[in-house]
């Protein structure tokens, strides 16, 4: 885990761009970095509770799914909506319904797929 923090710094620039498979969040950042993240990477780096783990224990290493539930999974990785979280995060409403993460931008930037092996696998 890098131990870099990045609390100070923020978006000079926000956009969606369209790509081939979809769209993506392109945030330029004060600190003249550039990321790029795909709506799959979000949901799969989500911080809320529920998604670490934090309620119940450790993430199940597994879920069984019912058929309704297999039918829409590609809808947990459709951004339905995008909300600012004050001046300091944005969160998303998943197709899903999911939508308690709140992503700050020291996570964001932190988290930024280029410079972490999350992005992988």
């Amino acid at each position: 885990m890098r131990t870099h923090s990045f609390d100070s710094v923020v978006p000079v620039d926000l956009v969606w761009m369209d790509r081939p498979n979809g769209n993506v969040m392109a945030i330029t950042w004060s600190d003249d970095h550039s990321s790029t993240y795909e709506p799959s990477y979000l949901r799969k780096i989500c911080p809320c509770a529920e998604c670490k783990g934090t309620h119940t224990g450790a993430p199940k290493a597994f879920n069984i799914l019912t058929a309704a539930q297999a039918a829409g999974i590609h809808r947990e990785i459709v951004i339905e909506s995008v909300q600012p979280v004050g001046n300091y995060a944005i969160a998303f409403t998943w197709g899903d319904g999911h939508r308690e993460g709140i992503y700050s931008w020291s996570y964001l930037r932190l988290m930024s797929p280029e410079h972490t092996t999350a992005a992988k696998g």
